[in-house]
């Protein structure tokens, strides 16, 4: 699948700690060349990162070292 859609990810919404424990996920994983990100806001930045697409989020850290989600871009504002 990878070949013939490169820029294909997976939102995976079962937790990431989780993903060692279950056969299928290592499977889907491997399959997907390692492109598997949790179904999280975090998650869905890193994956348009990771294929080179612009990403849709900018974080905010605090001076604690608390990240926040500063601003979101709707699908429209990025085509337009």
């Amino acid at each position: 699948m990878t070949r013939l859609y490169p820029s294909c990810v997976w939102l995976n919404p079962v937790p990431e700690g989780e993903w060692g424990y279950t056969q299928s996920i290592r499977m889907l994983r491997q399959l997907m060349g390692g492109r598997m990100y949790p179904l999280t806001l975090e998650g869905l930045d890193k994956a348009m990162r990771g294929v080179g697409a612009v990403s849709l989020f900018t974080n905010k850290v605090s001076a604690e070292g608390d990240s926040e989600i500063e601003q979101c871009f709707t699908l429209e504002q990025l085509l337009f």
